[in-house]
């Protein structure tokens, strides 16, 4: 009997089988009522649907102790949907339910064998954090949705799979069904896509007249279709789109019937009004990807019509050049259409006299914001005319007329480096800097990692690091001390860097070339000068370097330094208690992931030597995660949970941890679903929780 077999599950048997992640899913769906079915197979399994993004039949079975399980979704490995069924099948038994036997010929025992065969196994392990679907299709309640809402957005399932299983399941379907069944199942398409009935009754293109007719009738929908009202509802994810599926019908029988041209002048109509109703919608992008689909229609008809090829290029560029709201992402197949060469040379030549680069300020001048961005999509169009025309050389010429107009800089050093002209691609990098380093410091720093490759690559290593130094000096960080020292890997000059950039964090004072600041006892800093300009100089706070030294403490394994650091910043977040932290709750974790991360890695490094004090830290990260009340919060708040509790064990303290998780399920006893994070650590059977 199933009884025997699945009635001593833990929770820990459960996360073992199908991970943390998916077992957290796996209870949203018995929750939220997804399980319909459940029936007792007669292998001695069980077997139900789940409703997730479709309807999948589900299959879980236990041989030997081990848990098994194929469903019809496509997740290759055990999967939400039978975690659910595991979950429904216990509180069924716990209320002594009765669960019905499935019938021999059940339709979903002959789902899952040809699941099961298209699969393989199903018993390894997916990507735990990668399988999802949305919350609302998955029937999971408004507590669900908060979580969903806390936590990134997760995977769509993998479309594909999904499609071979259900094309594989339907022409089963067709094969066994009565003339009579197929015509019930016809009407049944037909009601619901009413859009299929209408693409098959059309036979022939339209004739003339009725083309005519046909423009104005789609003028017509553009226009209401257009006008229509949209909204969207952000509490509950619902949205009402207008529905523009006559307009891309429409436009498909005037390409059949010749009528390209008509195409792509109802296609500017669309792209104006659609724009500005995509301008007074706020949504999460359904309305443009709605018009975004028409419009690639419109470039097809751009690429077939009656127009020289160069002035359909100017149009197809006019579409994008004029393009808010990524409407015209299509035109990317349309610019690989074959134009003879002839036809790019003529299009350069033409977007050379539009106005926004026609006009040549002084070298002098800056141009505006305004005017800069707009210089720079043409004069980007006018580089990809120029190579597919074969006029590559005019294409630097270009480009540095347009560097100090635009602050186009990075553009004409990567066609410098491109065309092996290093040191003119370094000496622009030097201009560029100088003239982007206080007005557009993004800028700067491209040029100046442009500039550290440069360098680099020219196998001048210490300048290369010098360039990063004056970076970490700036705005130090972890990362950037890891690639000063992977630069100098090979050099001599590595040790006497290391102690320079640590005694910059300690003391506040970058050293000098040539001066003291190494460290070492008459070392001095060994990089050079760079002679980059540096932009406005950044406030850089005593606890902020101190925080990077902890960092570089943990990652160097230095734990005695490491101790030290943490407890100095300790006394500045609280050392008295102060900031819902001190020296043994740790810093300012409750209130940011940043500090919650150094926090734990500084636990990690500790709990041989400090176990006590590890334990404290990781009790203060559970403790503030589950007060911010947020399903997933107690999910992350699981990890300090485990840590405490194998720790304790491991110091055979069992009972100091069986006494934290009776306070904490007192104090938090009417959040349900953090009592079931506790209950997952639990050892006791899923049954008895």
């Amino acid at each position: 009997m199933p009884q025997d077999d699945f009635v001593g599950l833990t929770w820990a048997d459960l996360e073992d089988w199908a991970g943390t992640a998916v077992v957290g899913r796996g209870q949203s769906y018995a929750r939220g009522a997804s399980v319909a079915d459940l029936s007792l197979s007669p292998d001695g399994g069980l077997i139900a649907w789940v409703r997730g993004m479709s309807r999948y039949a589900t299959a879980v079975w236990m041989i030997d102790g081990e848990l098994h399980a194929v469903c019809t979704c496509p997740f290759a490995g055990p999967c939400k949907h039978a975690v659910a069924v595991v979950l429904v099948y216990l509180e069924a038994l716990k209320k002594r339910r009765t669960i019905p036997n499935a019938d021999p010929d059940d339709s979903r025992i002959t789902l899952v064998k040809d699941a099961a065969d298209l699969k393989g196994d199903g018993d390894e392990k997916g990507d735990v954090d990668g399988e999802g679907e949305d919350w609302e299709e998955a029937g999971a309640n408004e507590e669900d949705k908060e979580f969903g809402r806390f936590d990134e957005e997760e995977d769509d399932d993998d479309d594909e799979d999904e499609e071979n299983i259900a094309t594989d399941a339907f022409d089963r379907l067709i094969e066994k069904a009565s003339k009579a069944e197929l015509g019930r199942l016809l009407k049944g398409i037909a009601v619901r896509h009413p859009e299929i009935v209408r693409a098959s009754l059309v036979d022939k293109p339209p004739s003339r007249a009725s083309a005519d007719k046909l423009v104005k009738a789609v003028r017509r929908t553009i226009v209401a279709a257009t006008s229509e009202p949209a909204w969207h509802d952000y509490r509950s994810r619902r949205a009402e789109v207008p529905d523009f599926e006559s307009v891309r019908d429409g436009f498909g029988r005037l390409l059949e019937a010749g009528r390209a041209d008509d195409v792509v002048e109802l296609g500017e109509m669309l792209l104006k009004l659609g724009q500005n109703q995509v301008g007074e919608y706020d949504d999460e992008g359904e309305l443009a990807l709605e018009i975004s689909g028409i419009m690639d229609v419109v470039f097809r008809a751009l690429a077939e019509g009656s127009l020289p090829d160069a002035d359909k290029m100017i149009k197809a560029f006019g579409f994008v050049f004029g393009d808010e709201y990524d409407l015209c992402s299509g035109v990317e197949a349309f610019w690989r259409h074959p134009f003879p060469r002839s036809a790019w040379s003529e299009f350069a030549d033409k977007l050379a006299a539009r106005p926004e680069v026609a006009e040549v300020p002084g070298p002098a001048e800056k141009l505006p914001l305004e005017r800069s961005c707009p210089r720079d999509v043409v004069s980007d169009m006018m580089i990809l005319a120029l190579e597919k025309a074969g006029r590559a050389d005019e294409i630097i010429p270009l480009c540095i007329r347009e560097a100090p107009l635009t602050g186009s800089y990075k553009r004409l050093v990567a066609r410098l480096r491109a065309g092996g002209r290093a040191a003119e691609a370094e000496e622009w990098c030097r201009k560029g800097i100088a003239a982007t380093a206080e007005s557009m410091p993004g800028i700067a720093g491209g040029l100046r990692k442009e500039f550290l490759e440069l360098r680099r690559d020219g196998g001048d290593a210490k300048t290369a690091a010098a360039v990063l130094a004056e970076e970490f000096f700036r705005e130090p960080d972890v990362g950037t001390y890891r690639r000063i020292r992977k630069i100098l890997a090979d050099e001599d000059a590595w040790p006497a860097v290391r102690l320079g950039l640590l005694a910059y964090l300690e003391k506040g004072t970058p050293p000098r070339p040539g001066g003291e600041g190494g460290g070492a006892s008459g070392a001095g800093w060994p990089l050079p000068e760079t002679g980059l300009a540096m932009g406005k100089p950044r406030g850089v706070r005593a606890d902020d370097r101190t925080y990077v030294r902890l960092e570089i403490a943990l990652e160097e394994k230095n734990i005695d330094d490491a101790i030290r650091i943490y407890e100095q910043l300790s006394k500045s977040y609280g050392g008295g208690g102060g900031w819902r932290g001190g020296r043994e709750g740790g810093l300012i974790g409750w209130a940011s992931p940043f500090w919650s991360d150094i926090d734990d890695r500084f636990a990690d490094a500790i709990a041989g030597t400090q176990p006590d004090r590890a334990i404290a830290i990781w009790k203060r990260q559970a403790e503030s995660l589950i007060a911010m009340t947020k399903p997933k919060a107690y999910d992350s708040a699981s990890r300090y949970l485990r840590k405490v509790k194998k720790r304790l064990t491991t110091l055979n303290r069992r009972t100091e941890w069986e006494a934290w998780e009776r306070t904490l399920r007192m104090a938090n006893f009417r959040k349900r679903r953090f009592l079931e994070v506790l209950d997952r650590l639990s050892s006791r059977p899923i049954i008895e929780s």
